[in-house]
């Protein structure tokens, strides 16, 4: 058979990153911190959850319990006026974006090298 034909030439690895509290209930991952970069873009709970596709109760319930099991206050909100409220990341939130990200990109280095082994690892079976 032909290395160049061989079936596992076509496939990729994916992988996803979460944080779960010690009992198993998701804190923080993907969803959520891309909801707290929305945030922080469009100083508004309401715009981020309309940018993702996801009602404001969720986002709101989302942050909620993210703030409860972390123990820090992630937005703070400023109820509206005559032109509505507006949301603004905390500094904690600000530094769990920043610590995901650079948690992300260590994991996604080394994630390539050990991917690059385990194909050369399949394609010499």
């Amino acid at each position: 058979m032909n290395s160049n034909s061989h079936k596992f030439n076509k496939f990729r690895v994916n992988y996803k990153i979460w944080l779960d509290s010690s009992d198993g209930v998701g804190i923080l991952g993907e969803g959520k911190i891309e909801l707290l970069k929305q945030i922080a873009q469009k100083k508004s709970l309401s715009a981020a959850a309309k940018v993702l596709n996801i009602s404001y109760r969720k986002a709101w319930g989302d942050i909620k319990n993210a703030e409860f099991i972390l123990g820090v206050k992630l937005i703070v909100r400023k109820r509206g006026g005559k032109y509505g409220g507006t949301s603004t990341l905390t500094d904690d939130a600000r530094k769990i974006i920043e610590a995901w990200n650079n948690l992300h990109e260590k994991i996604d280095l080394n994630t390539e090298s050990l991917i690059v082994e385990f194909k050369k690892f399949i394609k010499e079976k």
